[in-house]
């Protein structure tokens, strides 16, 4: 009934403004849109409306929208789907609105948060200034990262990060976070054996630059291959050897990376192959000021002067 009811909207689109009918429904949610972001929500052609629905599964569209309304009136969307995927195709288009319209929603981010049945709620964490572009990552790649690791519902409006999830999918989806944070400024230390949605695995010294690669870039490859949060556990002064580090996600995407990152520790171990490529350090270069994509770990680990050795240029 539901499919029908979606096709017939779909049509309906085609010729003229589409009404809904009075009265609540349970797979609908309507977002208010200022009329300064109308067309920014829509997108040329509708290109912004059609990416939230193919990312969310949802069906999103404009009700009694006709080109010959009003532009200082506000649009009513709608969002059809189930609650999770409506919820996320919600933030995105509330993201979208903030961007546009600075303090709209962060003004009053009391609106952001809401229980939900079922111990489906939002919450929501404060994103310092100098900590949004490391959590957001290259293309927006380290929030998506959180998102599949943790299960949660992730979005930023601004610099206020959304969460909405059952109870367990928030905290993590949260602790995720405060470590993304703290890897910024310096080294994380997590309870992982008292923990079910993490492996930890023991990666002597000598293997971590090669386990990790330039800048972060193998460990990244894995993150994006199995949905998986991946870090070294400690920070640059922890001379623990081994080290652990520590995989979170579902179980299934976990043992993926687990497989991943072993077989290059004994390539590494077997072959006893070391890079002799380095990376300098510019004086106006701090790894700390670049997004978490750029973290360069095998510099943190390999790139250190030796005992006995000397540095660069000397």
């Amino acid at each position: 009934a539901k499919a029908q009811r979606y096709v017939g909207l779909v049509k309906a689109q085609r010729v003229g403004p589409v009404t809904l009918p009075d009265g609540p429904a349970d797979d609908l949610i309507i977002v208010e849109v200022p009329p300064e972001a109308v067309s920014f929500v829509t997108g040329q052609r509708g290109s912004f409306l059609r990416l939230v629905e193919e990312e969310f599964g949802t069906l999103l569209f404009f009700v009694d929208f006709a080109r010959t309304n009003r532009r200082d009136r506000v649009e009513r969307l709608a969002i059809f789907g189930d609650k999770r995927s409506r919820r996320g195709a919600q933030l995105k288009v509330m993201a979208a609105i903030e961007m546009k319209c600075p303090s709209h929603f962060t003004a009053k981010p009391q609106i952001l948060v809401d229980s939900g049945p079922e111990g489906f709620g939002t919450e929501i964490v404060h994103i310092a200034e100098d900590d949004y572009s490391y959590a957001l990552g290259k293309e927006g790649k380290t929030r998506k990262k959180l998102v599949r690791a943790s299960g949660c519902v992730i979005e930023y409006v601004g610099h206020i990060a959304v969460l909405s999830g059952s109870d367990a999918e928030r905290k993590r989806g949260r602790e995720y976070l405060q470590w993304l944070f703290q890897q910024r400024v310096g080294g994380v230390e997590v309870d992982y054996r008292s923990r079910d949605d993490c492996i930890a695995i023991l990666v002597p010294r000598n293997c971590i630059g090669f386990v990790t690669g330039s800048r972060g870039t193998s460990l990244r490859e894995v993150e994006d291959l199995t949905g998986t949060f991946c870090f070294i556990e400690g920070g640059r002064d922890d001379e623990r050897d081994p080290k652990p580090l520590l995989i979170f996600g579902a179980t299934e995407a976990r043992a993926q990376a687990q497989e991943l990152l072993q077989e290059k520790i004994n390539q590494k171990l077997e072959s006893g192959w070391v890079s002799n490529e380095r990376y300098g350090r510019d004086k106006g270069d701090s790894r700390y000021s670049r997004g978490y994509d750029d973290w360069d770990y095998g510099r943190e680990w390999d790139d250190r002067p030796r005992k006995g050795s000397k540095g660069k240029g000397e």
